[in-house]
């Protein structure tokens, strides 16, 4: 049992790990000038190529 806990517990910090990360880039892309321009890029190049 102790090393099926052992195993787990690196996937949960993992897990996260990574919301803390996308939680980060998700503020980035709301809040700075140059992640809204990124987006609008991102948004204009969709609607081009659709």
């Amino acid at each position: 049992v102790a090393v099926v806990q052992a195993k787990d517990e690196p996937k949960a910090h993992m897990g996260q790990v990574v919301k803390k990360r996308w939680g980060e880039l998700r503020d980035f892309f709301r809040n700075d000038p140059l992640g809204q321009r990124l987006v609008a890029l991102g948004n204009d190049l969709t609607a081009i190529c659709q």
